[in-house]
């Protein structure tokens, strides 16, 4: 199964749900939008230098600038800011730090 098609894993910043669709927003500054869930991608990398920060959103580790614990944001290096779901602060904060 191809979920991506010649997509370098390093060239996506991350994957934000789209109620059965996914968006995938590239480092490029291009965004492709896939049929597939953010659930199939999450399974998909799941060897991968990915993290699930939020039920919308799937993360490449590789773009995160840092981590903001008092306003639990994830800050990439693009600019893009992302916020972190109250029950993976935790999770997030150990893996990051």
């Amino acid at each position: 199964m191809k979920l991506i098609a010649n997509i370098p894993l390093e060239q996506i910043l991350f994957l934000q749900a789209d109620i059965n669709y996914t968006q995938i927003f590239l480092s490029c500054g291009r965004t492709l939008l896939s049929g597939f869930t953010l659930k199939k991608y999450e399974d998909f990398f799941e060897q991968e230098n990915f993290l699930r920060v939020h039920r919308s959103y799937l993360i490449n580790r590789n773009h995160i600038h840092h981590y903001d614990s008092s306003s639990s944001n994830i800050y990439l290096s693009d600019g893009t800011v992302i916020g972190v779901s109250r029950r993976r602060r935790d999770m997030i904060q150990s893996m990051v730090a």
